[in-house]
């Protein structure tokens, strides 16, 4: 229990080190404005003093910028709630203003002491008038600059966390889109193999077992390793080359340098099982699907291409997209603003490529034992 405290202690104190910097540089930059100004002047100010002073009268605003954050929570700058919150927090930047002159005027008093070498009253007097004459004005603008950064960056914590749950909620919509059908078609293939050929039902239950592992490995991950989403493609189309028998076969050609690249998590089956169900499953031929993957630009370059019906001739309609595809979409543009490339075309021959193109990262997380030349059939 002490260790897990000491634990959470440290992870606070970690967590506080880039605020605790920022206040550091604001106070540095105005201990180097009070010194240099001072010596303009042809009054000299001790470095250390002009660094105590700032460093101290900045160090409690970071102290009382805990409470104006709260308050910036409680009754926060929206558009909706302007008169209130202006009703709200002038007062409060007064107050606010007040308090830290009032924390502040010891160390003012004993600044002001010594640098005119006045008597104690007289210095007291100076503080005061100094004090509230130049600086409360000061307090009332950082509190509301205070206010300002701290509802900002609420506001953009919680558009982050909301485009998480999207992402996230997407995420899970196609895997609930997946499994239903899915599940459905491979064990109904997996009945009628039991009577006929009882080494394939048993091998497609195994696949079956391992697809339906890995999702669950995976099912909180939003970005996973490229190889890691090629061995999944590799589950899925190890069940459907059952189904389908001699009538698919896939080949897929990847540069060994993109197995480290991070990729969405679930970004290859579904746009795999469009061209199967809306490609090779309609046509009687035999059908052929190719998974190419290359690093061009800095980009990581993912191509799928199907051999199969194709779109209809004469149409300039896309290829059939449902849910799944959609939900790829929508999950790219999430992720990538629009900074990504997801393109249908119809081939001369027959068939459709799909086409996506995102930034080439490399994903910490991956572990990769490259063999042979990134090729399988």
């Amino acid at each position: 229990m002490i260790a897990n405290q000491r634990s959470r202690l440290f992870q606070w104190t970690v967590s506080r080190l880039p605020i605790f910097g920022l206040w550091s540089v604001i106070g540095l930059t105005f201990a180097l404005s009070m010194y240099y100004q001072d010596l303009a002047q042809r009054t000299p100010l001790p470095w250390k003093r002009a660094l105590g002073y700032n460093f101290l009268y900045y160090y409690i605003w970071m102290g009382l910028s805990i409470p104006i954050a709260a308050l910036g929570k409680r009754f926060p700058l929206k558009r909706n709630h302007w008169v209130k919150s202006i009703a709200f927090h002038f007062p409060m930047g007064a107050l606010f203003g007040a308090l830290h002159m009032l924390i502040f005027m010891p160390i003012l008093f004993k600044f002001t002491s010594e640098r005119s070498g006045i008597g104690t009253l007289e210095a007291v007097k100076e503080a005061l008038k100094f004090a509230y004459a130049s600086r409360l004005q000061y307090g009332m603008i950082a509190y509301w600059s205070i206010l300002a950064v701290t509802s900002a960056i609420k506001e953009r914590s919680n558009a982050a966390r909301l485009e998480t749950q999207l992402a996230q909620a997407q995420l899970q919509a196609l895997r609930m889109q997946l499994h239903p059908h899915f599940l459905f078609n491979t064990l109904h293939s997996i009945s009628a193999l039991v009577l006929d050929d009882g080494p394939q039902a048993k091998r497609m239950i195994s696949n079956l077992g391992d697809f339906l592992r890995m999702t669950l490995d995976s099912s909180g991950a939003q970005q996973v390793p490229f190889s890691v989403e090629l061995e999944f493609l590799r589950r899925y189309l190890a069940i459907e080359q059952v189904r389908f028998q001699d009538r698919l076969s896939v080949q897929i050609d990847v540069d060994p340098e993109t197995l480290t690249a991070s990729v969405p998590n679930l970004i290859l089956q579904p746009i795999v099982e469009n061209a199967i169900r809306h490609g090779i499953a309609p046509r009687i031929a035999p059908g052929h699907i190719e998974i190419q993957a290359r690093k061009l630009n800095g980009s990581l370059n993912i191509q799928i291409q199907d051999d199969g019906v194709g779109p209809p001739e004469d149409s300039d309609a896309p290829p059939k997209q449902g849910v799944g595809l959609s939900n790829v979409r929508a999950r790219l543009e999430q992720l990538y603003a629009e900074n990504y490339r997801f393109d249908f075309s119809g081939l001369d021959t027959g068939g459709v490529r799909v086409t996506i193109e995102i930034p080439f990262t490399i994903d910490a997380s991956a572990q990769i034992t490259i063999k042979g030349n990134g090729k399988s059939a």
